[in-house]
């Protein structure tokens, strides 16, 4: 298991209150992951990222990202026994350097 933080991205998050805390998730761990499921969310996360490394810049850093599939399990289970429905989920891992 990693210990890297992880910020998951909803279709309704709105990218500057996702782009700041990219920048504090990054200022407590050297990486961090941004998990989104779905068109939308995968948008919001992209534009968040864009935005964090503008912020990043300002401190003369810039941001690094990765991305690559993940195979979430949903935590909607109904009743004791039941398994989470499985989803694919796109992972932006993310890392600032400086420049």
């Amino acid at each position: 298991m990693n210990n890297r933080s992880t910020l998951r991205v909803s279709s309704t998050t709105s990218v500057k209150k996702l782009a700041s805390a990219i920048i504090l998730a990054l200022g407590n761990s050297p990486q961090i992951e941004v998990t989104a499921i779905g068109a939308s969310a995968v948008n919001a996360a992209v534009k968040g990222i864009a935005s964090a490394n503008g912020l990043a810049a300002m401190s003369n850093c810039v941001l690094k990202t990765t991305p690559f599939f993940k195979i979430v399990c949903l935590d909607n289970v109904v009743k004791q026994g039941d398994e989470g429905e499985e989803r694919t989920a796109i992972v932006f891992l993310v890392m600032k350097e400086e420049v």
